[in-house]
């Protein structure tokens, strides 16, 4: 069914009888010894008066339907969901090169297994039977941190180059940069996502260590609570191989913490399995969250109702200058 952009423009259409209320202006020839020649040209006078109301009421009436936007649901084109603003938060810290990731039967630098995943996340694709259909419609960002968090590229919609990117990111391991700091970097994702487009807004963080970065350095249960306060959950996926004693087990429960916090969810991924599991149930998640508001593309109508409007409004200047001339 068509829809209008401002159906109160359609009130317009009922002044339009009041063109039928005026007064019948008197015949040409009145005289009486005239009168057999004014009733020669009786037909074409009362077309010409039917005519001359009736025109005037088409033109009209399409051009206050054009004004008030006509438009029609175009059935070709698929209702589409809200995107949503994304900040993954990667740890390039010294740890992450460590080549100790399972990943398809071989061991990985666990930033490059992190970073397989990332792109499934984001490009789609399949593997070991998990499929990603992608997030072409969602802004994303990507924020890299050691010891310091870098924006590495802001939100975009362009994932090819968000991709270039991420492939290019490398482990820090100078003195002064290999050590890891998740607060600020948490803290620099909520920074990336403020004027995001979208209503909703997330952080992917990826790390696999505990926060080593003294004060004035945000701890990480600050940064979640900065993140929560302003409603940005953080999902927290830990590629961490350590056992589940010692700084592991107080590393993993800061993780959680996190995520409770921000009211998000934390992923123990350590090996591809748990990673790919980890990545797909964050997709779904997020795709169920914004599946409420949508958007539909349609067909403007305007130009096309103003045209014949403005035909029929042409036919009556026309007839008036020529075939509907009367006598003086």
């Amino acid at each position: 069914m068509p829809t209008f952009v401002h159906p109160w423009l359609l009130l317009a259409l009922a002044l339009l009888p009041l063109l039928f209320m005026r007064r019948t202006r008197p015949r040409a020839l009145p005289l009486p010894t005239f009168r057999w020649a004014a009733s020669l040209n009786a037909p074409r006078a009362r077309r010409a008066e039917r005519w001359g109301r009736w025109l005037p009421a088409i033109a009209l009436g399409l051009f206050a339907i054009a004004a008030a936007g006509p438009r029609w649901p175009d059935p070709g084109t698929p209702i589409e969901v809200e995107g949503i603003s994304v900040a993954v938060v990667l740890d390039v810290s010294a740890s992450m090169g460590n080549a100790d990731f399972p990943f398809q039967g071989q061991l990985l630098r666990r930033l490059d297994g992190a970073r397989e995943a990332l792109k499934l996340l984001i490009a789609g694709g399949e593997t070991d039977n998990v499929r990603f259909s992608g997030r072409p419609q969602d802004s994303i960002g990507l924020v890299a941190f050691a010891t310091r968090p870098d924006t590495v590229t802001p939100l975009t919609l362009d994932h090819s180059a968000l991709l270039r990117m991420l492939a290019e990111q490398d482990t820090r391991v100078g003195a002064a940069e290999a050590t890891t700091n998740p607060g600020d970097a948490i803290a620099w994702g909520v920074q990336t996502l403020r004027g995001a487009p979208t209503r909703r807004k997330a952080i992917l963080l990826v790390t696999d260590g505990e926060a080593n970065v003294s004060p004035p350095a945000l701890s990480p249960r600050q940064a979640a609570q900065i993140a929560g306060n302003l409603g940005i959950p953080v999902y927290a996926i830990d590629v961490s191989q350590e056992s589940e004693e010692g700084d592991a087990a107080k590393a993993r429960k800061i993780l959680q913490d996190v995520a409770t916090i921000s009211k998000g969810v934390y992923f123990r991924a350590n090996d591809d399995a748990a990673l790919l599991s980890a990545t797909k149930t964050i997709d779904q998640l997020q795709r169920d969250r914004v599946a409420g508001p949508q958007r539909r593309r349609y067909r403007d109508l305007t130009s096309w109702f103003a045209l014949v409007g403005v035909i029929a409004l042409a036919g009556l200047v026309a007839a008036e200058a020529t075939v509907w001339r009367r006598l003086p």
